[in-house]
């Protein structure tokens, strides 16, 4: 697959912003306490975006429709920037941060 070389950088802050935006957009009251971007490699060793989002609480069930259109927004977001990465979300809180750190 041809690789479009223009790509935004993982702390590039413009990114962050979008999708603290477009979360606010979709889910307002859902406060968004962080949004980290890693650039690595996914299985398949393509290029890609881990991005890491900090919930205030969890997301109820109806808002999931949510989460998954913003998946496809970023990514045509991306796309649009000249950045063709697959980026990969995890939406986690707090409290699954604590239980993550409690079974390590």
């Amino acid at each position: 697959m041809p690789r479009v070389a223009k790509q935004i950088s993982a702390e590039h802050d413009s990114a962050k912003e979008w999708l603290v935006r477009r979360m606010n957009e979709f889910i307002p009251d859902l406060k968004v306490l962080k949004v980290e971007i890693e650039e690595k490699e996914d299985s398949d060793g393509q290029p890609s975006l881990f991005v890491h989002v900090l919930l205030a609480r969890h997301m109820k069930p109806a808002e999931i429709a949510a989460r998954m259109s913003l998946r496809a927004d970023f990514r045509m977001w991306l796309l649009l920037q000249g950045d063709d990465r697959f980026p990969y979300f995890e939406f986690v809180t707090k409290s699954d941060l604590r239980e993550r750190n409690q079974s390590n």
